[in-house]
């Protein structure tokens, strides 16, 4: 076996180890659950779309070498949808001054939902926290 087979062999392993060690599954309050758009195994881990009527969303992932991965917490990245539900980039502006927020708990991910939600980016996401 070469160093690339080997390689490869021990990211599956450890993949396949984190899907069974963690609760890979967002506990979404009611009220947010209609805005969920996608909910998609990705990369040994999983991902949550949600669609916002502002032309905002969030991806929340949780999957092996994301910051919180190895806490059981999740990340999430503010999406601005372009011409319709399928077509989005990642949204970053002077009010958020991030990209992707890490190790967020369910209750901190559904505080979040709801600040994008209402459009509150002037908010101090630190207040998540």
């Amino acid at each position: 076996m070469d160093y690339e087979e080997s390689y490869k062999n021990m990211y599956h392993d450890r993949c396949e180890n984190f899907c069974k060690t963690k609760n890979i599954h967002l506990k979404i309050d009611e009220d947010l659950k209609k805005y969920l758009m996608v909910r998609r195994e990705r990369n040994f881990g999983i991902q949550y779309v949600f669609a916002f009527n502002n032309n905002l969303g969030v991806s929340v992932v949780k999957t092996p070498g994301t910051y919180g991965s190895e806490y059981n917490l999740w990340d999430v990245a503010i999406l601005q949808y372009l011409e319709n539900l399928y077509k989005y980039e990642l949204f970053y502006s002077e009010l958020t001054n991030f990209d992707t927020l890490g190790y967020l708990d369910d209750k901190q991910v559904n505080k979040f939902l709801r600040c994008v939600k209402n459009n509150r980016l002037n908010e101090k996401f630190k207040n998540i926290k």
